[in-house]
């Protein structure tokens, strides 16, 4: 399945400044924790050094990361939802006048 971006692409769309409101992670408090960008990057160097320091590992997990995945999916789909409500409900986003 191909990349929805580039890395390029996905480089430069998370480089601009008005993308600095989306978050991966929060606190304990429920205030922004992490932003999509930091979490990607750490995601990144994570997979980076397990391809580095013990590839065998990464066939092994490969299975257990689908499962994962597939468990996962629906509760993110149902706060990815909550977002979207959230942000629609603050007028977000605005429309460009450009």
């Amino acid at each position: 399945m191909p990349a929805l971006l580039s890395a390029g692409e996905a480089a430069g769309w998370l480089a601009k400044p008005d993308q600095s409101h989306f978050w991966a992670k929060t606190t304990p408090a429920g205030a922004p924790g992490v932003s999509v960008y930091e979490h990607m990057l750490n995601v990144g160097r994570v997979a980076q050094c397990l391809a580095q320091t013990a590839p065998e590992l990464l066939a092994r997990f490969n299975l257990l990361g689908r499962v994962y995945i597939g468990v996962i999916a629906p509760f993110h789909r149902q706060v990815v939802k909550a977002g979207l409500r959230r942000a629609a409900h603050i007028g977000w986003p605005k429309a460009s006048t450009g």
